[in-house]
């Protein structure tokens, strides 16, 4: 076949083959894998023996490092077989479609605040108070870092002894010497007494309309842990924290997954306590916000008091529930329009308390009645006067 140059005017004679590579080098298409092996295998073309070759050496070279990575895992499977088991950390954060539970809305905790927002409480005194001892606000330290060997705890109210048969308690040298031998368990007591009030004060600052109550347990019992220190049985939460609304008396403490949570119209109950070497402080008090509820609060106030002082040595049992109901239901309350009087609750008594037992066996009554005439309450015997009071559903 003849092709004519165009420059010199003459003819150049070209075979077939020639002439088909000079037209794949013009057009230059793309070639695929097919298209380089049977160039490959025709064997015309330089350049195209040389990508063969290029493209065979890649190959080699994927297929040597095949099998050098089977090698490696091969040895890395005996290795595992052969090597202890590895201890892993389980991860805590349980995501919430897994779980099931209810996405926690958080406790929101005014650091600047330090009143108290339920009605009827202490507000002369500000929330901070024991910070004179050397606690933080919020409170963070231990408790008993506070108050060292040659630092005495704060006592607290003493009340003199009541019925004119102890007089002779509050006189005599000789029993107030003998008072003495139970100075480290009043030590105790008293430090885990501080550490309750430290909470308690601390919780009342942020306990408001709207908030979870199995938040607000959780936070109650978090920090009650690290004012103790809590160490097994010789320090720590003294049993779960109740929180029960209106018409529920008392022992109500939420599950998780429970989205109760505090209304304005509501009335609570909080319930907490602390134990330190099973010693065990109990002691509660009513949420409120709604004004109406205001003479309900007040009765409990004065009802409390009236039955600390009762609660004498030697006291019969039935004597501190007259005087619990006698104070109780002097206080009437109006709601809806009608005024009616304030009820003791027969059947919510309050109960004596031994180490590592929070229920012992007396019971305290909050009614006068003849089945308590023969208990008493003797020396070193700690007691916790509880009772409550409704009106419409509400305690």
């Amino acid at each position: 076949m003849v092709d004519l140059d165009f420059e010199s005017g003459e003819g150049v004679i070209i075979p077939v083959t020639d002439i088909a590579t000079a037209n794949r080098k013009k057009t230059k298409p793309k070639e695929d894998k097919d298209k380089v092996q049977n160039s490959c295998d025709t064997g015309n073309a330089s350049k195209e023996e040389g990508e063969c070759k290029k493209s065979k050496l890649k190959k080699a070279n994927k297929g040597k490092k095949k099998s050098k990575n089977k090698k490696k895992n091969k040895k890395n499977k005996k290795s595992c077989k052969d090597a202890p088991p590895k201890l892993i950390e389980a991860d805590t954060t349980i995501s919430e479609k897994s779980s099931g539970f209810p996405k926690k809305k958080g406790i929101e905790v005014n650091t600047a605040n330090k009143v108290p927002l339920s009605r009827i409480l202490n507000n002369s005194v500000p929330c901070d108070s024991f910070t004179k001892y050397g606690q933080t606000w919020p409170p963070t330290l231990p408790v008993k870092s506070l108050f060292t060997k040659n630092v005495e705890v704060p006592s607290g109210e003493i009340l003199q002894h009541p019925m004119d048969f102890n007089r002779n308690r509050c006189s005599s040298a000789e029993i107030k010497l003998r008072e003495r031998i139970h100075s480290d368990m009043y030590r105790t007591v008293r430090i885990a007494s501080e550490c309750h009030r430290q909470v308690r004060r601390w919780a009342q600052t942020w306990i408001k309309p709207g908030i979870p109550l199995y938040d607000m347990c959780e936070a109650i019992e978090n920090k009650s842990r690290e004012l103790v220190v809590e160490n097994g049985l010789k320090a720590g939460v003294a049993f779960p924290t109740g929180c029960s609304l209106d018409h529920v008396a008392a022992h109500y403490t939420p599950n998780p997954g429970d989205e109760t949570c505090l209304g304005y119209d509501n009335v609570m109950k909080v319930d907490f306590g602390i134990q330190i070497d099973g010693y065990i402080i109990d002691c509660a008090w009513t949420v409120a916000f709604n004004p109406k509820f205001d003479p309900l609060l007040e009765a409990v106030k004065a009802a409390t008091n009236a039955g600390i002082k009762a609660a004498g040595i030697d006291v019969r049992l039935c004597d501190v529930g007259e005087a619990i109901q006698e104070v109780m239901e002097s206080h009437e309350i109006e709601l809806n329009g009608k005024t009616e009087t304030i009820k003791c609750v027969r059947n919510l008594n309050g109960h004596s308390i031994e180490p590592y037992n929070i229920h012992a066996g007396k019971c305290v009554p909050t009614v006068k009645g003849k089945f308590y005439n023969d208990s008493h309450r003797k020396t070193s015997e700690r007691i916790c006067i509880r009772w409550g009071c409704y009106k419409n559903g509400r305690r």
